[in-house]
């Protein structure tokens, strides 16, 4: 068995950091079936399916199914992000909290984008450590 299961459900992502080396395949994301697919290979292998390898998840047009999916499955739910989409994207994630085991948060993004290009720092600080602390008072990890 494994400790956890990583799958791209995109590999596209909103910011182009400095020390991100990137990717040159073609742009994707997971249908529902593809992911459910996916899923149904790796039952009784993992407790945990990581939303993360390349791509931002946030940016995923079907978060709330990608999630309920997985659920579905027994899995729970681990994703990291840059935060650049939390603010819009927190009440899918709250939503289904329950589901969520953890989010980590790279603040990376905000330096490694250059300066000015994600706005304020103090904004873009705030807004992460407010989404942290609403999923954590639902019982998601926040890191």
């Amino acid at each position: 068995m494994y400790s956890r299961a990583y799958v791209e459900i995109t590999n596209i992502c909103n910011m182009h950091c400095s020390f991100c080396h990137g990717h040159s395949r073609e742009k994707k994301q997971l249908t529902r079936e593809e992911f459910a697919h996916i899923l149904r290979q790796l039952r009784g292998q993992t407790g945990y399916v990581y939303y993360h390898l390349m791509g931002e998840p946030l940016l995923h047009p079907a978060l709330e199914q990608i999630i309920e999916i997985a659920a579905g499955t027994g899995l729970r739910v681990c994703l990291t992000t840059n935060a650049t989409l939390l603010r819009k994207r927190l009440s899918v994630l709250l939503d289904h909290a329950d589901s969520i085991y953890k989010i980590s948060v790279s603040l990376h993004a905000h330096e490694g984008n250059g300066e000015g290009k994600m706005g304020d720092l103090t904004d873009y600080v705030t807004d992460a450590a407010q989404a942290a602390q609403a999923l954590g008072a639902r019982g998601v990890i926040s890191v």
